[in-house]
């Protein structure tokens, strides 16, 4: 890339012209107007950075294709006419001199802002060495930036391969579902105009899959593109069309004559598919095709046939179904087949005593996949929760299913549940406080950390678990005799300040545990730099926690040792300490400077009353500390020095100044 493009990058912004200058006259160099002297190769450069900024047109056109216009001013005016940037000279100067592509060239900000005007001018040929299709491609695939325009603005672009990445990759990738508000009915007809026969595919399979949602509005367009796409004979195409639940009956039933059994499979399940097209497809010779028709056809006759047919993938499709009577589910129990019993055990309709009944059998994986099941009957799985283990079932398939955890599951077995059911309930935001709280003073420390990602999440915003039920929580576990200051939830660094006030505030709480809290909190505002957080909690606490000071933990006191409005009975005992590791900022740095050395330099600093006020700069401080007694210190001094002057703060820790 030229030099100077990664600062043209951050200047470029079309919106930056001087109002000013807007309409200003220019300077005129013996050219008869100001249009030609910014069509004119020969203006000097800084004739045609002012003429950039002009209210004309005409001249901004003539002066976004002059090759002599500096880079800056190029850019910002590509940005607003991208059509001028394929005409500028210099576009194939850069290709032909360059070692690197034009795209590489250009910056990328510029280059969207090129690609985009370009697309949103509809007819516009876009040229291949200014944005080369595998630009384009990764443009549309990337999520590094999005586009300003309508994701359906993409099937403008005339070349086959990008439709083909948006159809293909870049739906699947960026949407969950493209709905009409991302692809309107009108880009689905201007996708297909003309199109050749990848795209077709690619879109068929699109619908298929449901990558482009189907509107109302837009069925009938869908239905004769159907049409369309059924009137080319290929099979591949045949395929992604069964399976279009929008599929007129009519081309159901054509499809039905002559298609492969794959295809026959998909007709029988769409919604769309007619009863007389099901018993069509019944007495087809592929099992596939019948087991189809017994999973989704309504009519009895049908069902009553299945259950005789001699496939048991056939009679496992009718155990599937839901609208299987219950008289035939009490049929098919008697058949010694797996796959019999296990369509039964997947579908959501069986009854409990077939449960029950298949409850009996030997087979491990039954068991614990009717563990698990909805229409369990009570009795088989408390015998399952009490004796589990002895039958092989495994609990963690109730763990994965958080609908079934709860409040009176929870207090009829909790003595019988394994550490993947409790971390199930610990990690669940519809438990009920009571239950967390228990959770809470778990013995299993893992239970604990899921309780405290609970109540304190990554972010704030992603919190499920009001701040009273929190406390409330919070309030159980302090109180159990068994907490130590070392509980996950008591050191969350993620903890809210209501949340360590109300454990420090209530005086009933053992005082380690109280002030542990609150001194966390702390720590967390200082390493995030929340310095005005920081100095409020600090106040509110100071003078509590002076009577607390001798009873903590060297430990406990780092935190302290990062503000300069420590109280006169806390600074004499962290002056005092022999605790090398407690230093003047939680920086990670080597060489951070004590606090208590910057006492003892600056002792008029520090008034036995009154809020402490450092009258120096932190470049004065380390030059003092640099010819102190003590050699250790001299030399961290020294080191501190030696670095970046935008490091001394951070270095020497943060004093208000007087």
């Amino acid at each position: 890339m030229p030099q100077d493009s990664a600062s043209i990058i951050e200047s470029v912004d079309p919106s930056s012209t001087d109002s000013a200058s807007l309409g200003a006259p220019l300077l005129s160099v013996g050219a008869s107007s100001d249009l030609e002297m910014a069509g004119d190769c020969l203006t000097p450069p800084d004739w045609l950075a002012r003429a950039a900024r002009s209210s004309d047109e005409a001249v901004l056109n003539a002066v976004a294709r002059n090759p002599n216009t500096p880079k800056r001013e190029l850019f910002r005016l590509w940005m607003k006419l991208p059509e001028a940037a394929a005409e500028n000279p210099v576009v194939t100067l850069w290709e032909f001199t360059s070692s690197k592509s034009v795209s590489s060239v250009i910056p990328k900000r510029v280059l969207v802002s090129i690609y985009q005007g370009f697309l949103m001018r509809s007819g516009m040929s876009i040229p291949e060495a200014l944005i080369p299709v595998e630009w384009r491609i990764y443009f549309l695939q990337s999520n590094d930036f999005e586009p300003r325009i309508p994701l359906h603005w993409f099937v403008r672009d005339p070349n086959v391969e990008v439709r083909l990445a948006l159809l293909q990759r870049a739906l699947q990738e960026r949407f969950e579902k493209c709905g009409p508000a991302l692809f309107p009915f009108e880009s689905l007809e201007l996708l297909l105009a003309d199109a050749p026969l990848v795209i077709q595919e690619a879109f068929a399979c699109a619908v298929a899959k449901k990558w482009i949602a189907v509107e109302e509005d837009s069925v009938e367009f869908l239905e004769k593109t159907a049409r369309h796409l059924y009137s080319l004979e290929l099979e591949i195409l045949h395929e992604h069309l069964s399976r279009w639940e929008c599929l007129p009956p009519d081309l159901i039933t054509a499809l039905s004559k002559h298609g492969a059994p794959r295809v026959l499979a998909n007709l029988a399940s769409l919604p769309r598919c007619t009863p007389a097209d099901h018993e069509h497809l019944a007495m087809n010779d592929f099992p596939e095709v019948r087991a189809a028709v017994a999973r989704f056809t309504r009519s009895t006759a049908l069902q009553e046939r299945f259950f005789g047919d001699p496939a048991p993938e056939v009679r496992a499709g009718l155990a599937s179904s839901l609208h299987i009577p219950d008289d035939t589910q009490r049929r098919l129990i008697s058949v010694r087949n797996a796959a019999i019993h296990q369509a039964l055990l997947n579908n959501p309709r069986v009854l409990p005593e077939v449960l029950a009944y298949l409850a009996k059998l030997p087979y491990t994986g039954c068991k614990n996949q009717i563990f698990a099941h909805t229409n369990v009957p009570q009795d088989v799985f408390d015998e399952f929760m009490a004796n589990g283990r002895e039958h092989g079932v495994s609990q963690g398939r109730l763990a994965a299913k958080p609908e079934r955890l709860t409040a009176d599951l929870y207090k009829r077995h909790k003595h019988n549940f394994e550490p993947c059911v409790l971390l199930a309930y610990a990690s669940n935001p519809r438990t009920s406080a009571a239950i967390l709280a228990e959770l809470a003073c778990h013995t299993n420390l893992e239970i604990q950390k899921a309780v405290s990602e609970l109540i304190n999440p990554a972010s704030r915003e992603q919190s499920l678990i009001s701040d009273s039920r929190a406390i409330a929580i919070i309030e159980t576990v302090l109180n159990h005799h068994a907490t130590t200051s070392e509980h996950p939830l008591l050191r969350s660094p993620r903890m809210s300040t209501d949340q360590a006030l109300r454990i420090f505030e209530n005086s009933q709480f053992e005082p380690v545990l109280r002030f542990s809290s609150v001194l966390n909190r702390l720590a967390s505002f200082r390493n995030q730099g929340f310095f005005s957080e920081y100095a409020d909690l600090y106040r509110k606490i100071a003078e509590p926690l002076s009577a607390m000071v001798p009873h903590l933990p060297p430990s406990a006191l780092r935190p302290l040792t990062n503000h300069s409005e420590t109280p006169v009975i806390i600074r004499e005992i962290i002056k005092n300490t022999t605790d090398g590791n407690i230093r003047a900022s939680n920086f990670a740095q080597s060489y951070t400077i004590p606090l208590s050395a910057i006492m003892e330099a600056f002792p008029e600093a520090f008034p036995s009353t009154g809020e402490p006020r450092l009258q120096a700069t932190p470049h004065q401080i380390l030059q003092k500390l640099a010819t102190s007694p003590h050699s250790l210190l001299a030399h961290y001094a020294d080191r501190c020095l030696a670095s970046p002057p935008e490091k001394w703060e951070k270095l020497v820790g943060r004093y208000p100044s007087a």
